[in-house]
């Protein structure tokens, strides 16, 4: 295997891990904690294209989404604005890559997955 399909390879499986983390909050309140860390994997997905590209690779767009995180909660409306927060925070984020980070890749690929957060009911009785 050449050395930049052996590059490749490792990127790949890499990027892969990472779309298919799968992170829960049991009580997750308004979602601060889901923000945080759909941002912080987001942050890692694009450090390594941005690192893989500067070595020659071809560039990638971002594919990790709000599909990620998961999260419990009891009180109906902080559901909801755990899932607005979500919302907000994966669209701000694409808003910045899009107006920061164009110069840095001639090439962009738009892709991008649906999201299918789920906040669900606790088990434990009111």
């Amino acid at each position: 295997m050449a050395p930049h399909e052996a590059a490749e390879e490792v990127r790949s499986r890499y990027l892969e891990r990472l779309r298919n983390l799968a992170i829960l909050d049991p009580a997750c309140g308004s979602g601060n904690f889901l923000y945080l860390a759909l941002q912080a994997v987001k942050d890692l997905e694009l450090k390594a294209n941005l690192e893989c590209e500067a070595l020659g690779l071809a560039p990638r767009g971002p594919a990790v989404g709000p599909e990620i995180v998961h999260g419990i909660e009891i009180n109906p409306l902080a559901a909801e604005l755990a899932r607005t927060t979500i919302w907000i925070g994966d669209i701000q984020w694409g808003h910045w890559l899009s107006t920061n980070l164009m110069a840095l890749s001639s090439k962009r690929n738009g892709r991008r997955r649906s999201s299918s957060l789920e906040i669900h009911r606790s088990l434990a009785p009111n």
